[in-house]
């Protein structure tokens, strides 16, 4: 009893993990077949096919079930990486340009120092401004790299490949 329950949660767990790909597979046939990883098991991939009628409106989700002796290539899609690098690039950028709007602000300050009376640290002005321009660019750059990011593998019909792949994965 207590074994299956836990097989029913790992099974579940690595359900939730399969819905966050986007898989690409290429078949022996030269078929390709692109959709949402929906399951994976021990020698299957589960994914859902998004189908189209003639005038190119999604009709209906298919599942589709393809055994690891017919896939050559499988690329999987990390759904939402893109937002997770702007996000990771957005911090890493404000950071940056923290340290470069106060390199900058020492730099300017130095050759030409402040005259009359000032509220606050004239420096601010730099920093803010480097902030500014990190986040943005980083964040553009980062969801630029995790949006192109593809993990690609070669199966080859190849149980022992299909399951290092699974391993690889952490189905």
């Amino acid at each position: 009893m207590i074994a299956l329950s836990v097989s029913a949660q790992s099974d579940e767990r690595a359900d939730k993990r399969a819905h966050k790909f986007t898989a690409t597979l290429k078949t022996f046939k030269n078929e390709s077949i692109e959709g949402r990883l929906v399951h994976l098991t021990d020698s299957s991939l589960v994914i859902a096919v998004r189908r189209y009628n003639s005038s190119k409106v999604q009709t209906i989700h298919n599942l589709d079930t393809v055994s690891y002796r017919n896939i050559q290539e499988l690329s999987l899609h990390n759904r939402g990486g893109a937002r997770v690098g702007s996000c990771i690039g957005a911090w890493s950028g404000a950071a940056i340009g923290l340290l470069i709007g106060n390199a900058v602000g020492h730099k300017e300050l130095s050759e030409h120092p402040p005259t009359g009376f000032q509220i606050g640290d004239p420096i601010d002005e730099y920093l803010f401004e480097g902030a500014v321009y990190g986040l943005v660019a980083g964040g553009l750059i980062g969801a630029g790299i995790g949006a192109s990011v593809n993990r690609n593998f070669e199966v080859a019909g190849d149980y022992n490949k299909f399951l290092a792949m699974k391993e690889k994965m952490k189905f």
